[in-house]
């Protein structure tokens, strides 16, 4: 990792229109798209309007070189990697792969949790042992003493949703394999912004959205599965191009992939390829490591102006420098008696954030910059 100063994130921040548009601190719900994201998109659905699709196989290349650099980004391999339409999907498929037909069938998960990870699994059966969120901290240990005879999995989100805590991955990780117990994540809320090693984290399974952090546009989920969990479960879903010989085109029985592309079981959005391979270029050309520097700075600046403004903050804050040693990320929860209002009356002002769980959800992004989160405050105060 090596520093970036302040005029290289200007530079950054460029590639950004919607930074220049209003003061977009909303990347948690949906992250803008940088110009060369929507060039890349753009360019494939011009292709198409202009001599339609009879080269397809670029395209497909295409999707393969993007699978490799999602691999990349998170140590993985790309035989490890496929893609989902949206992570309540991908969640939905990791439930019925991970249940123990004819059993009983828990799995063990913070209080919480966005939906996407605690709907499909109630819905396929599971009973959730929810390890209670103490002063906005999740801890390791009492998502172990979730873990029951019955236990399928222990799930988490690596950046919540709402108050922003970001799990030791690695601790989480190490603790789950000595049970014996898989690991599944939910990284919506970190990929892209924060460094992600599945191996290192003995991962069992990762899905993260791409119309947030990875700002890549909607319609795309990325799902890690592990060449361990691979071996042990049962794809839940087949189409006709979950099969090795896709070309067969035959009624006879046909063998289903190994690697984790099964779960495409037919023809996806093409276009939205090549925004992600664009999008992760553009990560990997920063620097995931400069990217999670930048937020933890700016985020922990910003955290710091509040509390000498007397604002109370709903998420917990530690006091770590470094993003490696840390549970902050790019979200804070502010506490706000009407947050519904004052979400209104800061849009008007061109003021973008969330409204979340008895507060305002404000997510800093590495495009943004102290102006934005100086013009927030002000807004803030102007609120009373």
């Amino acid at each position: 990792m090596y520093q970036l100063d302040d005029s290289f994130w200007s530079e950054v921040r460029l590639k950004f229109p919607a930074a220049s548009n209003g003061v977009y601190l909303n990347t948690a719900a949906v992250g803008p798209l940088a110009n060369p994201v929507y060039d890349s998109y753009h360019s494939h659905i011009l292709h198409m309007n202009r001599v339609g699709d009879w080269n397809y196989t670029r395209a497909i290349e295409n999707m393969e070189r993007t699978r490799e650099k999602v691999a990349a980004l998170m140590g993985a391999e790309a035989c490890d990697i496929g893609f989902a339409p949206n992570t309540s999907h991908a969640m939905n498929l990791l439930a019925m792969m991970f249940k123990v037909s004819g059993s009983d069938n828990s799995i063990s998960m913070p209080d919480i949790e966005f939906p996407s990870s605690l709907y499909p699994f109630r819905y396929h059966g599971y009973q959730l042992n929810l390890s209670p969120t103490i002063n906005g901290r999740i801890d390791c240990d009492q998502l172990i003493k979730g873990v029951d005879d019955n236990n399928r999995a222990i799930l988490a989100s690596h950046v919540q949703f709402s108050n922003g805590f970001r799990m030791d991955l690695d601790e989480l990780g190490a603790r789950a394999e000595g049970l014996g117990t898989p690991f599944i994540v939910n990284a919506t809320q970190s990929l892209g912004s924060f460094p992600i090693d599945v191996k290192k984290s003995k991962i069992s399974a990762l899905t993260a959205s791409c119309h947030k952090w990875m700002g890549a546009g909607y319609g795309l989920s990325v799902v890690y599965v592990s060449k361990e969990t691979r071996e042990k479960t049962k794809w839940p879903l087949m189409g006709w191009l979950s099969v090795a010989q896709e070309d067969l085109f035959s009624a006879e029985d046909v063998k289903i992939k190994e690697i984790t592309s099964a779960i495409e079981t037919g023809v996806t959005p093409l276009s939205n390829y090549y925004a992600l391979g664009a999008s992760v270029d553009l990560i990997t050309e920063i620097g995931v490591e400069n990217i999670a520097t930048r937020i933890q700075t700016l985020s922990t600046q910003f955290a710091d102006r509040l509390a000498t403004e007397g604002f109370e903050i709903l998420s917990f804050r530690d006091q770590e420098s470094e993003h490696s040693k840390s549970h902050n990320s790019g979200n804070i929860l502010i506490k706000n008696e009407d947050p519904e209002k004052a979400w209104e009356i800061l849009n008007k002002k061109g003021i973008y954030l969330s409204p979340r769980r008895g507060g305002l959800r404000v997510s800093i992004n590495y495009f943004n910059n102290t102006s934005d989160l100086d013009q927030l405050i002000l807004a803030l105060k102007e609120l009373g």
